[in-house]
């Protein structure tokens, strides 16, 4: 097999759904869970699904300003955190909103996710080259003021805040 994957249309001639339903029905699944849009034609003989678009999975998510942070195991740390939005043109002009959220060391940075005290970090450095004789360099929180776009995601019912954002690296010569 080579090239585009071969797509058959599927018919339902019993279908209860219109095509305007059954393309919005699809649509909204797939900007939930990412994937094809497929795409839903009404004629004579049903209803057939063809395939559409390539669609991303639906960005459900917030302004949030860093308010600080904490160590959390080597090159990781969590984040405290506050719900902001725009209030003024260019760089700046983040607000926070009077009743927006609010979290203390629950939100985690998924570049951090893969971190170790050894080997290639998730920004894509190697801290074997960070400390030397001659310099003394290490990765660094995301800094607090930073803003990020942040997302909810529940575990185990109990909710959690992830956002990325690729860690500086600081430090001297020895």
């Amino acid at each position: 097999m080579s090239g585009k994957p071969t797509w058959t249309p599927l018919t339902y001639p019993d279908m209860r759904l219109s095509a305007a339903e059954m393309n919005a029905l699809a649509h909204a699944v797939v900007r939930l869970c990412g994937g094809s849009f497929a795409r839903a034609i009404a004629d004579g003989a049903g209803v057939h699904v063809r395939p559409g678009r390539r669609i991303t999975p639906r960005d459900d998510g917030f302004w949030a300003r860093i308010t600080g942070s904490t160590a959390d195991g080597d090159n990781r740390w969590t984040y405290s955190w506050e719900e902001v939005a725009k209030t003024g043109a260019g760089y700046g002009g983040w607000g926070a909103l009077d009743d927006g959220r609010t979290g203390a060391d629950n939100a985690y940075n998924s570049i951090e996710d893969m971190n170790a005290a050894t080997g290639v970090q998730g920004n894509g450095v190697d801290v074997a080259h960070l400390d030397t004789d001659d310099y003394t360099f290490a990765l660094q929180p995301c800094p607090t003021d930073a803003v990020v776009w942040m997302r909810e995601v529940k575990v185990d019912g109990d909710a959690e805040y992830w956002f990325a954002y690729e860690n500086g690296v600081d430090g001297g010569c020895d």
